[in-house]
């Protein structure tokens, strides 16, 4: 099976990185728990942030993001999921609105890099169907035996306009409850109920 992962909030643990640098670009100040209760396309509206700023904004993330890679954690039980999973035969794939450099020094620092298959960047946060295109046509992916694993409401939506299986996870950037009424085709709670449902799927 072909699994797609988001990056930042998914395998990253980056939220309170990401959060703080909108905050500081922000002219409306949310709490944290009104954020993650926002779908994504509401984010940038809602903190009264520029369209103009956008770019910027993606740039200063990624820089904060590089000046603590080091200290960046992984997210909890994900090293032995993600070991698991490739054991298993699965590819993995990392579809991402941050930087390849990020990401690989991430991956080498968790010592994960060799668990992955391929890492597609984009600057851009609503653009993510584009990277799922570009994985799915450059490795020959069958639509039917894959799925895309994100924490945010535009990672669902992304899959939906590539038609895979979304899978949304609850430890990351968006809610629970926000997630549940985007209709994921799984919502998962832990990375342990991710090897299971994958399990399931192949089974």
């Amino acid at each position: 099976m072909d699994l797609l992962f988001d990056f930042d909030g998914t395998l990253a643990d980056s939220g309170d990185i990401v959060f703080k640098a909108l905050c500081a670009s922000a002219r409306n100040q949310l709490t944290l728990d009104e954020l993650r209760n926002l779908p994504s396309d509401q984010v940038i509206p809602s903190l009264g942030i520029s369209l103009l700023k956008l770019p910027f904004l993606i740039l200063e993330i990624r820089s904060e993001i590089r000046r603590n890679i080091n200290s960046l954690p992984l997210a909890p039980d994900m090293k032995e999921t993600l070991k698991t999973l490739n054991k298993e035969g699965h590819r993995l794939h990392i579809a991402s609105s941050n930087s390849t450099k990020n990401i690989n020094e991430f991956l080498k620092n968790h010592e994960i890099h060799h668990f992955f298959s391929s890492i597609s960047s984009l600057f851009t946060i609503f653009g993510k169907a584009k990277g799922l295109r570009k994985i799915i046509a450059d490795y020959k992916i069958n639509l039917n035996n894959a799925l895309y694993i994100g924490d945010e409401t535009r990672d669902i939506e992304a899959a939906n306009q590539v038609n895979i299986k979304s899978c949304a996870i609850c430890w990351g950037y968006n809610s629970e409850c926000i997630l549940q009424t985007y209709n994921p085709d799984f919502l998962i709670k832990s990375p342990i109920h991710l090897l299971r449902t994958i399990d399931e799927l192949n089974s």
